[in-house]
């Protein structure tokens, strides 16, 4: 399966745009995009970033980012995330079957049903800063391809039951908690709107 590099100023399947890419890296002088590149959606107004999304190899840049694939999504305000669309066809990456197959996916990179139970299990994120995040809502998007939205409860912790995915590749906060007068309640109540 070739699934195309993505180069700063390629689009997602709504119109974004890529904003950033590695300078260290690049095709014909354009450079290559990588997870966490900022892409302007013009659809929703915001700028998300770039989310690794299907199968890949580990394939980083000198600062350790992992590069961006054609399939990957932009995570912005956008519900379901759009799809990054490559510009370019000569600058890829090959997966061979048993790579897809070790992944978890078939020939054409469909992600397969698994062939023995999953074991699935629990992930907990806990805010470590001293101040309430009780009630903050927010949406992992984990390395499978699967999203989950959780609350922070009253001890700070978003927990995620029963997940077969325990990699959480992006948190993105969907709704400030409630104002309590900390710090930490007004920063997250003024990026949540």
């Amino acid at each position: 399966m070739r699934r195309n590099f993505l180069l700063k100023g390629d689009q997602s399947t709504n119109g974004g745009t890529v904003l950033e890419g590695d300078p260290t890296f690049t095709c014909d002088g354009i450079p290559v995009a990588f997870h966490g590149a900022k892409v302007y959606c013009p659809e929703c107004k915001s700028t998300g970033a770039i989310v690794g999304s299907g199968p890949t190899l580990s394939m980083t840049n000198e600062k350790g980012q992992q590069q961006a694939l054609e399939g990957d999504l932009c995570v912005c305000k956008c519900e379901p995330p759009p799809r990054m669309l490559a510009s370019r066809r000569d600058t890829f990456l090959d997966l061979s079957v048993e790579q897809l197959t070790q992944q978890g996916y078939d020939a054409s990179g469909r992600r397969q049903p698994p062939t023995a139970p999953t074991q699935r299990g629990r992930l907990v994120f806990k805010s470590r800063d001293g101040f309430s995040v009780a009630g903050l809502r927010c949406r992992a998007y984990f390395s499978d391809g699967s999203s989950a939205d959780g609350v922070f409860d009253g001890q700070n912790r978003l927990v995620f039951d029963d997940v077969s995915a325990l990699d959480c590749r992006h948190l993105r906060v969907m709704a400030a908690a409630p104002v309590h007068g900390s710090m930490c309640d007004s920063f997250l109540d003024a990026i949540a709107r």
